[in-house]
């Protein structure tokens, strides 16, 4: 009875299995006989405004006719083209819409396709003049600073960047020792089909007072200009600084030719650049401190994965010392579908007139790994001798340095601003961890030089009224720093902080390891109508400190900030900030003494992060 029933029930599965297989097959060659595509013929740009649609196309990379195996994936491409200009914080207001045309049946060959034809239509507001307004500063860590900005985003409709700047910024609290400043930027113009960048700048600084304070500088570059069948780069600066000692001056001029085809594959370039700096009172003193030039090959052997070339030298007349990098890369290995890139090196350092030589040579070998939740992770592996000639060909007398460096990049970027017209809150996540451990080869535990390091930010969108925060800044280094994050260009960890000001002990300090944590609840404040919104914000930033020493620091602050949005004008968040350091409030509880109390008041044109 079981047996027989257990028989009927397997039969019954089989028949079922044929049935799939059976259906699958057919909705198969359905599908192929009636394979569908979508098509956006053109992209059409309503601006309230003078943009030229030219440069948007190119900004975004849009090509009429693209092109599409489902309308999900055509509509996921247009709102991602929709949020680039969001993001870019240009425009007051930036809406779009998939406009349906023609369907078109073809049969190419035995099969018959559908095409279904669009139109994507992108309704921007870009009616933001030049914004003229005061920029008044203060931070309680130097003091006032007073200017004045005229600026404008889209200048020209180019979605260029003109700006001028003129500030006074206090130093010690004081008049005396401000430093002065004037600047003129336009940055990105397009001239035919290359880019301007220039830069016109005057300094004084009233700490070193006279003539002596004074800076002026010139910069410009063009990039992207045609010259006959490929590109080139050019650009020049000079600075000026003081009169009676022209110490810091500096005249740089370089040239970059790219896109240089050799045969049908192989690519070439070639660049130079040539550097004066003086050395005394006088101009005439002014020699060349350093010239350079680099050439490299690339894709040569494609048949086999790709091979590229690169050498660069650097002459320093002053010192003699000649410098030479070289490389050569392959990029024809993979595991299980992942290529994996790698290079041989071979550096050398040589002063004239002296015997000895640095010569380095390397191998390094990296890959990127796709993984889950968006992650990539990036490993590399790189193994090097370092040789010390002693000016002879007798390699036995050389000393020989043998090292490996291990180091792996973990990243994540999601982090948008919410498509929901004049919203100012932020979604997604952005993530970045690193991990490098340098240590010598024969003894992998002797020394090593190493580090963790980590840059986290998190907006969990909640709602349109409340859009919390989290943002993680630390380093985990053999060797012990001041600021959180070693590549940053900010020193003290009260940079990282809203409520630690400068001149704290713990922040001066160097520490091995840092991590400092900032949390912000923000959420909507008072809406100025069609003039601009507000937002209030509650915060807490907290820190902590190890040294070698084993000691260990903890840091609070707690505070409030106000944040002020122009409506037409959303790239420039006034912010407001007070912060508390918690240990010197509860000092001031005690002694009453104001002094005790250890607070930081800000006042400017930017997010904290």
């Amino acid at each position: 009875m079981h047996s027989g029933s257990f028989g009927k029930f397997r039969g019954k599965v089989v028949n079922m299995k044929r049935f799939i297989m059976t259906t699958l097959v057919v909705l198969s060659a359905i599908s192929a006989i009636f394979a569908s595509t979508y098509i956006i013929d053109r992209y059409d740009f309503n601006f309230e405004g003078k943009t030229d649609v030219n440069e948007v196309y190119k900004f975004l990379g849009l090509s009429d006719g693209a092109s599409f195996s489902s309308y999900e994936e055509l509509q996921s491409h247009v709102i991602a083209k929709t949020q680039k200009l969001v993001n870019e914080r240009i425009f007051t207001s930036v809406d779009y819409d998939i406009v349906e045309g023609d369907v078109v049946v073809t049969t190419p060959g035995d099969e018959t396709a559908n095409e279904y034809h669009y139109v994507a239509v992108y309704y921007v507001n870009d009616r933001s003049p030049f914004f003229i307004f005061p920029t008044p500063k203060y931070d309680s860590n130097y003091g006032a600073k007073i200017g004045l900005r005229i600026d404008s985003k889209n200048f020209g409709g180019k979605l260029a960047k003109f700006q001028i700047n003129a500030d006074m910024k206090q130093n010690d609290h004081s008049f005396e020792k401000a430093e002065y400043g004037l600047d003129f930027n336009i940055l990105g113009y397009p001239i035919a089909s290359s880019k301007l960048d220039t830069t016109l700048s005057f300094k004084y600084d009233g700490r070193t007072g006279g003539l002596n304070g004074t800076t002026l500088g010139l910069s410009s570059k063009l990039s992207g200009i045609k010259v006959a069948s490929f590109k080139m780069d050019a650009s020049a600066s000079i600075s000026f600084k003081g009169i009676e000692n022209y110490t810091g001056s500096e005249l740089a001029l370089s040239t970059y030719f790219y896109d240089i085809r050799l045969g049908d594959t192989v690519g070439f370039s070639l660049s130079s650049g040539i550097k004066f700096t003086p050395t005394k009172n006088e101009l005439s003193s002014m020699g060349c401190n350093e010239f350079t030039y680099t050439a490299s090959l690339s894709n040569l052997l494609s048949s086999i994965g790709g091979v590229s070339l690169s050498h660069k030298l650097t002459y320093a007349p002053r010192t003699k010392t000649t410098t030479t990098n070289n490389s050569l890369s392959y990029y024809g290995l993979s595991l299980r579908g992942k290529q994996i890139s790698t290079s041989l090196g071979l550096d050398t350092t040589k002063v004239a007139d002296n015997p000895n030589m640095t010569i380095t040579a390397s191998g390094t070998a990296s890959m990127s790994l796709g993984l889950p939740l968006g992650l990539t992770l990036s490993p590399s592996l790189k193994l090097y001798k370092t040789y010390t000639t002693d000016g002879t060909w007798d390699m036995l007398g050389w000393d020989v340095n043998k090292r490996v460096t291990a180091s792996a990049t973990l990243s994540r970027s999601t982090l948008n601003v919410v498509l929901d017209g004049n919203s100012d809150f932020r979604k997604g996540m952005t993530l970045s961890m690193t991990a490098s451990r340098d240590m010598g080869l024969m003894n992998l535990l002797k020394d090593p030089v190493q580090y963790v390091q980590m840059q986290f930010t998190w907006f969990p969108y909640a709602n349109s009224w409340f859009n919390p925060s989290i943002r993680i800044n630390g380093s985990i280094a053999s060797s012990a720093s001041r600021a959180p994050v070693p590549s940053a260009s900010t020193t003290y960890i009260a940079d990282y902080m809203r409520g630690i000001k400068d001149d704290n002990t713990y922040s001066a300090q160097s520490w091995n390891t840092k991590v400092v944590a900032n949390v912000n609840l923000t959420t909507k404040c008072i809406n100025l109508g069609s003039w601009a919104r507000t937002y209030a914000i509650a915060f807490t930033d907290i820190a902590m400190l190890h040294n070698k020493n084993a000691e260990v620091k903890m840091l609070y602050t707690v505070g409030i900030e106000g944040i002020g949005i122009i409506n037409d004008h959303p790239n420039y968040p006034v912010r407001a900030s007070l912060g508390f350091n918690t240990e010197s409030i509860k000092k001031y509880a005690e002694t009453k003494n104001f002094k005790d109390l250890e607070y930081e008041l800000f006042f400017g044109l930017y997010y904290f992060y």
